[in-house]
């Protein structure tokens, strides 16, 4: 009887599951009429029309854009293009009269201290408003176009104390009248490492001049913008895990010594002019800032070394510190200016960067290394920018720091990451202690 049950059980099952596949079917098959009758109504043939209608619209307005621009160029407004050098056929005065010049870009002309270096040029045909466009180079520098003056540039009257004018373009408005005049330009400064260099003139109007500068500049912008904003958000996270009992030792003065350099690299920029009403008060903050950025940066690596070099490093930021006061207050009191004392920097740097290799060849050696693999490797690559910058420095090189601030932009990623890490190890590893502390007291009231 048992066994007829249990058949009669599984019976039923079966017709059950038979009916509920049945009924599966008819709801698919029920779903499946709607929708095709859904496709077919009059709301979906609506949505079809608007969606198919709109992007016939748009492709025909891309089409529209690229046509007029390819072919209708003379309906532009302005003239971006309208830009070249104009580095020939100068002639630098001196004591002995005119002195040709065949091309006056980056020439250096032998100057006593506060000599005064005149060039001038006959300036070519004018048919609409345009500029006259070069580098002061930390010049005082007038422009005579003619007999009258048309620019003049100093920074006499808005510096707190007495230096060379901070490098600035200067515009000089030439009108069609003035074609085949005489343009004279004089350069005055007391700088030895900029006394009697020029570095070139541009002539076009002024939204292509403006375009140049700005396509020439603007990635070392981008990425000084980058490295604020970034090490803003990092810094906020390490305060958010703090208060998580996380805690990133080292990460906070790796922010701080990140926001030193970006806005160093903001206001050493070569368009910083067009942001900032003092370009001589932004150009002592840069050079600050390039010392500055120094100090915390030590801070991290002796945390990220475990203390292990913790004395030496305090001396480093010692020095350091000091150098920054001393270097400012000659700045204040005229003794030397920032840039005369750049060279003092660069040493400092030169210690610092060396001791950081040693330390690292050391940990490399004991196999410390490990305990900071990831960051170890973004800090071989910034310390090689590094002395590159250094480098360039000593050897009088331009340079736009995209390289140092990429590779120290690299360096803060891997850091970032690899304490974030360490960080949610630590508390998981908090957590099952917590966890196995409450389950052994379990056990123990248990028994």
């Amino acid at each position: 009887e048992r066994t007829i049950n249990c058949d009669n059980a599984k019976i039923m099952e079966n017709f059950d599951n038979s009916e509920n596949v049945e009924g599966a079917g008819n709801t698919a098959k029920a779903e499946n009429e709607a929708r095709s009758a859904e496709k077919y109504s009059v709301y979906s043939l609506y949505k079809n029309f608007v969606k198919y209608m709109t992007g016939f619209i748009l492709v025909l307005l891309l089409m529209y854009y690229f046509v007029c621009e390819s072919v209708l160029m003379e309906s532009k407004q302005f003239k971006l293009n309208y830009i070249y050098k104009l580095n020939d056929e100068w002639s630098a005065i001196t004591e002995q009269g005119m002195v040709p010049v065949k091309d006056i870009e980056n020439v250096r002309f032998v100057m006593e201290e506060n000599q005064t270096l005149n060039v001038c040029r006959v300036l070519p045909e004018i048919t609409e408003t345009t500029y006259l466009m070069f580098d002061s180079n930390e010049n005082d520098v007038i422009v005579y176009v003619g007999n009258s003056v048309r620019n003049i540039y100093t920074t006499k009257k808005t510096q707190l104390t007495k230096t060379t004018s901070a490098r600035k373009w200067i515009f000089v408005e030439l009108k069609p009248s003035d074609s085949g005049k005489l343009v004279t330009v004089s350069f005055t400064t007391n700088d030895a490492s900029s006394r009697g260099e020029v570095n070139g003139f541009y002539f076009g109007n002024l939204l292509s001049l403006i375009k140049y500068l700005v396509v020439e500049h603007m990635p070392s912008i981008i990425m000084a913008l980058a490295l604020i904003v970034i090490a803003i958000f990092v810094f906020l996270m390490c305060l958010v895990s703090r208060i998580g009992n996380m805690r990133p030792r080292g990460l906070k003065y790796l922010c701080l010594s990140a926001l030193c350099i970006g806005f160093w690299m903001l206001n050493n920029s070569g368009i910083r002019q067009f942001f900032v009403q003092n370009v001589q008060a932004a150009e002592n903050v840069s050079y600050l800032l390039g010392s500055i950025f120094i100090i915390p940066l030590l801070v991290f690596v002796d945390e990220l070394q475990s203390l292990r070099y913790r004395y030496c490093y305090i001396t480093f930021e010692i020095v350091t510190l000091l150098i920054v006061v001393v270097r400012a207050v000659m700045q204040i009191f005229s003794a030397a200016t920032l840039l005369e004392t750049l060279i003092i920097s660069d040493i400092t740097s030169s210690l610092v960067v060396a001791f950081i290799v040693a330390a690292m060849g050391i940990d490399l050696y004991k196999k410390h290394i490990r305990e900071y693999l990831l960051p170890a490797i973004g800090l071989v690559l910034f310390v090689f920018s590094w002395i590159f910058e250094i480098a360039s420095e000593f050897f009088g090189m331009t340079s736009d720091k995209m390289f140092f601030a990429i590779s120290f932009l690299i360096m803060f990623v891997l850091t970032s990451v690899s304490y974030i890490n360490k960080a949610k190890k630590n508390q998981a590893r908090k957590i099952e202690i917590i966890r196995d502390y409450f389950l052994s007291k379990a056990k123990n009231k248990l028994n």
